[in-house]
């Protein structure tokens, strides 16, 4: 009792205020589980309202009414709206009144390339169709300002104020590089349609050579501009523009926003200038880079070309001036490589080639009917062996090459298509030095120099090719393949001359061999710790823009030249876009090589940093013990390098008209024995 009575005992037991507790004490009871049920209930119903709406969300999305609807979420995420509030947008959408208005970074740059490659109409469509940002939008998302074209001989002016509209946009991107950045100006030419237009933004004409455009007013004024300028073409005193010329600074870096070619310079040419003429385009635009020095620390390390010769002559002028200093920084580690050219320019400025182009005019020689010869040794005696197209296509049935298969590689009226350049080489340097088809005893002397004429003629292929294509060498291994075809071509060359290789062939490969070379010592002496890529050489990536512009005006027509400065702009666009995502790019089918690994072909074993010496010559000598006299030989004359192998600079030396260059497309006859329905059968030995 002295707790009072238990709340569990009999009524009778408790008093009034005790029983009055008991009773409010069971009402709070019952209330608690009465609200308990309703508040469950009532869950139960908001759970199987949002369940339905959800299910809802998922029907919307299923039907497919909605555009963009990541977009759409992702606006109404940002908002706070739960699903009910979702839903109300999603119907709008759905019922096209409304449309989500922000738009992501890759969305904006998949319309920038689809406005660039196909015009307004296209992007009009997409914007209905897709939802994607349309083109007032895209007017701010642009990252390119447009080209100057230049009108008559090119002004520092132009060239400066194109790489500012050209670099602007990634100015924060080069400059995070640090240190100074090295760069390869390209130049290469472009067929423009024959067209005067008007450029409203200088008030200029354009469509006139700029050689000869200096006789005329090119400033549209009045009506009697026009018809002067129309008068000096009729009166042969001025002359349209046949072609453009096209110069872009390229970046050796491994950045994809900055790597790709930016344009600089669009200038018309008539196909009638001199090297020291086409001289000042060149220098204009390596005064202005070295000018814009305080906006962007670029070093220009080399000038590179295709095939013109008339380019080819002005980079000779710049880039031959005089022997590498001894104090020069790259000195030390090029002036041990035997045989090595060390002919420069300013500031050790060297010319280039471009390795496709080298690779397309190679291929192009093997199609030539008097065919290749090749001097080597069989057993102590001195041989020559002329490799025709015919033998190499005896060759390549005996090895079950099929005729269709050959035809393709063979066939001469398409010598600008870089794979099947490609799989012409590749077949010839896959032939066994014993072939298998032909193989066994009683073969002739003359078939047995054939077969060692063709094993060398196909080490020499394979070691060109091989250190671009292949996607596992290292930089020392490439320098090591490059190093061996430079001695193999110069001891066939110095042998054979024009006989083994046209002479401007010669040049163009050792051209761009010893680029490379110098390229790396200067990467090395600026850039210690940096990377190096020998595929960005060249003028593969002015070619891309190219492939891009033919996209954009069509393959069979011309661009003339206002409408290739407006559209180059957009060409850089969509290839610094294609640069940033990779998946979306597909190049230029004519200009595609596949990527070998080493199991694709023979590599040497060592793998260690090249050292100054011949470390290709070593190699040719193991590969080829016959040719060790032969380097012995040349090495006594002392005078002898890659460009002077006869004691005369080659690239001074007029060529002969004789010499005629068996690569170029022009000069290309079609081969009668090309022949679909021809199966050779008979000894290549007894031809």
């Amino acid at each position: 009792m002295e707790h009072g009575v238990h709340k569990n005992a009999l009524s009778v037991y408790h008093g009034i205020v005790g029983l009055i507790q008991l009773l409010q004490c069971k009402n709070k009871q019952i209330d608690f589980h009465r609200l308990k049920g309703l508040n469950h209930a009532h869950s139960l119903l908001q759970k199987a309202t949002a369940l339905d709406n959800h299910k809802q969300f998922m029907i919307t999305i299923a039907s497919g009414n909605v555009e963009r609807v990541d977009w759409l979420v992702r606006i109404a995420l940002g908002q706070k709206r739960g699903i009910r509030t979702i839903l109300e947008p999603m119907d709008a959408a759905a019922n096209v009144v409304y449309k989500p208005k922000s738009y992501s970074e890759k969305e904006a740059m998949m319309a920038l390339v689809l406005l660039h490659l196909r015009g307004g109409q296209l992007a009009a469509f997409r914007q209905k169709a897709l939802g994607l940002p349309g083109q007032s939008t895209l007017g701010t998302r642009t990252i390119m300002h447009p080209i100057i074209p230049s009108y008559t001989v090119p002004s520092v002016l132009e060239v400066g104020a194109n790489i500012v509209a050209s670099f602007k946009s990634v100015m924060d991107v080069v400059q995070a590089q640090g240190g100074v950045l090295h760069a390869v100006l390209m130049f290469d030419e472009i067929a423009s349609k024959r067209r005067i237009r008007v450029d409203q933004k200088q008030d200029v004409f354009l469509g006139v050579c700029w050689q000869h455009g200096g006789k005329t007013s090119l400033k549209f004024v009045n009506e009697g501009d026009m018809e002067e300028l129309f008068q000096s073409l009729d009166d042969d005193k001025a002359h349209y523009a046949a072609e453009a010329t096209v110069g872009a600074l390229g970046i050796l870096c491994e950045n994809n926003c900055i790597y790709p070619a930016r344009v600089i310079i669009i200038s018309g040419d008539c196909k009638k200038e001199t090297g020291e003429e086409h001289t000042k385009i060149l220098q204009t635009t390596l005064d202005m880079v070295e000018h814009k020095h305080s906006f962007m620390d670029v070093r220009v390390t080399c000038i590179a070309s295709g095939g013109e010769k008339c380019r080819g002559s002005a980079m000779a002028l710049l880039t031959f001036k005089n022997l590498l200093k001894p104090q020069s920084p790259i000195y030390e580690q090029l002036s041990l490589l035997v045989f090595m050219d060390l002919h420069v320019g300013f500031d050790d400025l060297t010319p280039d080639k471009d390795w496709k182009h080298v690779f397309k005019k190679i291929r192009n020689s093997m199609l030539w009917e008097q065919g290749t010869v090749i001097h080597h040794a069989q057993g102590a005696i001195d041989q020559s062996s002329c490799i025709t197209p015919s033998i190499l296509w005896v060759q390549l049935t005996a090895e079950g090459a099929t005729s269709n298969h050959i035809w393709s590689s063979f066939n001469p009226k398409d010598l600008q298509d870089v794979c099947i350049a490609f799989n012409l080489l590749k077949d010839v340097w896959s032939l066994p030095r014993t072939p298998s088809a032909l193989g066994g005893d009683g073969h002739s002397a003359g078939f047995l120099n054939l077969q060692e004429a063709l094993w060398i003629f196909g080490k020499l292929l394979f070691h060109m090719v091989f250190p671009y294509v292949c996607v596992n060498l290292s930089l020392s291994e490439q320098l090591e393949h490059l190093s061996a075809v430079a001695h193999l071509y110069l001891l066939l060359f110095w042998r054979g001359g024009k006989a083994f290789i046209p002479t401007d062939l010669y040049i163009d490969l050792m051209l761009m061999i010893k680029n490379i070379y110098f390229c790396v010592a200067k990467a090395k002496v600026d850039n210690p710790q940096g990377l190096f890529w020998v595929i960005l050489l060249g003028t593969d990536w002015l070619e891309e823009l190219f492939g891009i512009l033919c996209t954009m005006v069509g393959n069979n027509i011309n661009p003339d030249i206002l409408q290739l400065a407006e559209q180059i702009s957009g060409t850089t666009e969509v290839a610094n876009i294609f640069a940033k995502y990779l998946e979306w790019n597909h190049a230029p089918r004519r200009l595609q090589l596949p990527s070998l690994t080493r199991d694709s072909g023979e590599i040497t074993a060592r793998s260690d940093h090249i050292k100054p010496g011949a470390c290709g010559q070593h190699y040719i000598e193991q590969q080829f013990p016959e040719f060790a006299n032969t380097f012995k030989d040349m090495e006594a004359k002392k005078d002898i390098t890659n460009l002077l192998p006869s004691g005369m600079l080659l690239v001074n030396i007029p060529q002969p008209d004789n010499n005629i260059d068996k690569s170029l497309e022009e000069v290309l006859q079609p081969l009668p024995y090309l022949n679909k329905t021809s199966t050779a059968s008979r000894d290549p030995g007894d031809t």
